[in-house]
């Protein structure tokens, strides 16, 4: 006749605990996987050849705002724009449905003080865009939303918030 081990409240107390530990390192690993297909989509799609952007999809902030205002506006249209702070890593993700219009209130003032700042006190940035309409995706707030999941750009970034919900 076999015996069954006899085990204590510790030993199963410890089994559940490195169930547990397994299934928290699983779901990890879930996450850093989906996060990198998200960022790889989204880095591809900012990175297409756009409208008054120049190849690669990015344009230099300071440049950005030297194009006529007529030129903005016959080249609108809704989607995300990517805001990059080379000088310090950092990103800001939004969304607009005038995108050109609001990249450029942002470089003057009427945006995120905190980019406005950087930008203001000699920070090099570029500019990229996704237009909703060529994303493949149906709604603005989820573009936006792995947007700022995949620059990172509300844990390391300028956003305050994971994306908006309008």
């Amino acid at each position: 006749m076999i015996q069954k081990p006899d085990y204590s409240a510790a030993d199963k107390f410890v089994c559940l605990g490195s169930a547990l530990a397994l299934l928290g390192i699983a779901f990890l690993i879930v996450a850093i996987l989906k996060n990198r297909k998200v960022r790889k989509r989204i880095e591809a799609l900012a990175s297409t050849e756009s409208g008054i952007f120049s190849e690669k999809g990015a344009v230099a902030a300071s440049d950005f705002l030297s194009f006529a205002p007529s030129i903005l506006a016959e080249n609108e249209f809704t989607g995300v724009y990517i805001l990059h702070n080379e000088t310090k890593d950092l990103y800001y993700v939004g969304q607009s449905v005038k995108v050109l219009a609001r990249v450029k209130q942002h470089l003057t003032s009427h945006g995120n003080g905190d980019v406005y700042a950087d930008f203001k006190y000699g920070d090099s940035f570029t500019v990229k865009t996704i237009p909703l309409a060529e994303s493949g995706y149906q709604s603005l707030n989820d573009l936006e939303r792995d947007a700022i999941e995949a620059f990172d750009a509300y844990d390391k970034g300028y956003n305050m918030t994971r994306g908006n919900s309008r």
